[in-house]
Parts: structure tokens; C-alpha cells; sequence
């Protein structure tokens, strides 16, 4: 929270007062980096963000891969251009909980894959991937479909 009241006498102490509506922003995103040439002046309504963005199955991936590896929210927000909020909801599987955690299919499995059906490892390696997709959004809608089923039945009629 100092943060940024650090970053703000930073740039009033060098740089000089900010025009009506800016407020200090750290250039990476990265709040624990209050140095002079992390920081400038901007307003919020200059970082158009879009909070109804839609994201592909290999965003989800990266999105996960980079939370691992512990990069702040907010930088990925800022590289995917959507909501620090989309993130959060990706990292505890309220948005994308169906997808399942993977990074690639094992070598052998394209191993065998190649063997079985004679093709080039990077058509062995999408295959499986579409496969293992396919099976969790099947399995997603299943579920989905059987707590609906169980919450209508399990409302008791009066006789």
C-alpha cells in the first residue's frame, strides 16, 4: 500500500506534478519496483483493458505455466490484455476449471502414437493433446449435466 505512495512523492520529487486525472504507475507492474525509470504519470482510462476477453485453450496453458513459475498477476494480465481478475479466476479454476493441467504429452505416448498410426512427431504431439482436451471437456459436461439432473430431482414435491 506505501508502495504507492512512494512511487507518487518519487515522481513529484523529479519529475513534477501530474496533470488532472493521472496518477503514478509503475511501468513493468510491478509494485516493488520503485525506481525512477519504473515509474511515470497515467490515468487509469489510458489502459483500456477488456474484461469480457475471451481466451484460446493455449492461453489458458501460459496463463497457468506462468502463474507456476510465479509471475505476478498483473504483468500477465497487462501481456494478455484482459483483467488481473480473469487471471485470478483462471489460477483457482472458477474460469477454465474444466481444462486440465498438463504441458505436454510424455514421449512415449507420441512415441507410440507415431507407431500406431505412422505420422510425424508434431501431428503425434496436437493429436494427443486434442485427445486429452476432448476427454476433459466430455467429462466437464458430464459433471455439469449430472449436478443439474441431481439438483431438479432433489427438490421434494408436496404430494
Amino acid at each position: 500500500m506505501y508502495r504507492r505512495y512512494v512511487a507518487r512523492l518519487a515522481l513529484l520529487a523529479f519529475v513534477g506534478e501530474p496533470a488532472p486525472g493521472e496518477e503514478a504507475r509503475f511501468i513493468d507492474l510491478d509494485s516493488t519496483n520503485c525506481e525512477l525509470a519504473n515509474l511515470h504519470w497515467a490515468s487509469r482510462a489510458g489502459e483500456p483493458r477488456n474484461s469480457a476477453r475471451k481466451f484460446v485453450i493455449w492461453e489458458v496453458q501460459e496463463i497457468r505455466r506462468l502463474l507456476r513459475i510465479g509471475m505476478i498477476q498483473a504483468k500477465i494480465a497487462s501481456r494478455f490484455k484482459c483483467t488481473q481478475t480473469s487471471i485470478s479466476q483462471i489460477k483457482v479454476g472458477s474460469s477454465w476449471g474444466w481444462l486440465p493441467e498438463f504441458d505436454n504429452p510424455k514421449p512415449w505416448d507420441i512415441n507410440r502414437y507415431i507407431i500406431e498410426h505412422g505420422c510425424d512427431c508434431e501431428t503425434a504431439r496436437d493429436a494427443l493433446i486434442r485427445v486429452t482436451l476432448v476427454a476433459a471437456r466430455r467429462k466437464a459436461l458430464r459433471c455439469k449435466k449430472a449436478s443439474k439432473e441431481t439438483s431438479t430431482t432433489s427438490t421434494p414435491t408436496a404430494p
